[in-house]
């Protein structure tokens, strides 16, 4: 059956976010912005309200990369997105990384960042300090859109899918200059890609979906991309690089399981699994977007060579290091 779009004010949207609807008025409301129900413009009001919600009030001049994924796969898998953060910014790339705890998966971002030490909640002005030092630094969303809590639990309870579960990584309160952003639904990435395309703080961005629902790119299957850069939106399509297998891995890590291999990873035990795969090709994916390498090959291998000489695993050491000082 196909739906017809829905007609929806910014006002309307304002009223349900913050709960000045009934709530049966609201969870119904709320239950009828599904993928296929919302169009481009509709999808683009709902991120700018919810952006005008922020109340961080960090600034940070100089550009930086964000890496984050939508969620939503269904299928349970290492932290990639963490674990490139910390690759990246290595390999020389600035990095904020905004985050939250599993909300559908197992191990969310900041459920393996608090085993490493790295709490979820750190003054703004601490973590301006943290990033000044490292590069590197992660910002809690709750902490960012205290306004927003009520609505979590409002959508948390309502048990269905809804646009807002695709608007995340949109939020980022600094609007980084570039980004590698999974989204795991192919109509919702096309809606990512129009709104970062608008964005005049966006440099670059590449919207990536793996094998039709990952959140990051897979080296065992297809991937579609949307390339967006400075207004410019290029559709890429990036073939499997390893044929040695024919799908992604569906391994259920918990946050213990995620600890571990990324403990051996910076340590380059892991070298050619299915983990190290992942994370490298996408981390190859933040050196192209960020222009630290002219492709995502190029990327890809200057990756390999961060984690194999061990200059991640020092990095990690020195961002855990400046988190527990300033957690003080």
């Amino acid at each position: 059956m196909k739906f017809q779009p829905l007609a929806i004010g910014a006002a309307d949207i304002s009223d349900l976010i913050h709960l000045r609807l009934s709530e049966p008025d609201a969870r119904e409301l709320l239950a009828g912005l599904t993928p296929d129900r919302v169009d481009a413009a509709l999808f683009a009001r709902i991120v700018q309200v919810l952006r005008e919600t922020n109340e961080c009030p960090l600034t940070i001049a100089e550009p930086f990369l964000d890496c984050c994924g939508t969620g939503g796969s269904g299928i349970p898998h290492f932290n990639v997105s963490t674990t490139v953060a910390f690759i990246l910014t290595a390999g020389g790339v600035k990095v904020v990384k905004f985050g939250n705890r599993a909300i559908t998966s197992q191990s969310g971002s900041f459920d393996l960042l608090e085993q490493l030490g790295i709490p979820a909640v750190v003054s703004f002005h601490h973590t301006r300090a943290i990033f000044e030092s490292t590069g590197l630094a992660f910002l809690f969303a709750p902490q960012c859109y205290p306004a927003l809590r009520a609505f979590t639990v409002l959508r948390k309870t309502l048990g269905v899918r809804t646009i807002f579960n695709f608007v995340g990584p949109l939020l980022h309160p600094l609007n980084p200059a570039y980004r590698l952003m999974g989204v795991s639904h192919p109509k919702m990435q096309s809606h990512v890609a129009r709104v970062l395309s608008q964005d005049q703080t966006n440099r670059r961005s590449l919207i990536v979906c793996g094998d039709k629902t990952l959140d990051e790119l897979t080296p065992f299957a297809s991937n579609r991309c949307f390339d967006v850069s400075q207004g410019v939106t290029q559709e890429l399509k990036l073939s499997p690089v390893n044929t040695l297998r024919s799908s992604h891995p569906e391994l259920r890590y918990t946050v213990g399981e995620n600890l571990l291999l990324f403990q051996k990873m910076i340590a380059g035990e892991l070298v050619n699994t299915p983990e190290h795969q992942f994370v490298c090709f996408n981390a190859g994916a933040g050196f192209f977007t960020a222009g630290v390498t002219s492709s995502i090959e190029e990327g890809t291998h200057l990756a390999r060579e961060l984690l194999a000489t061990g200059r991640v695993k020092t990095l990690v050491t020195q961002v855990t290091t400046a988190y527990a000082h300033h957690a003080q």
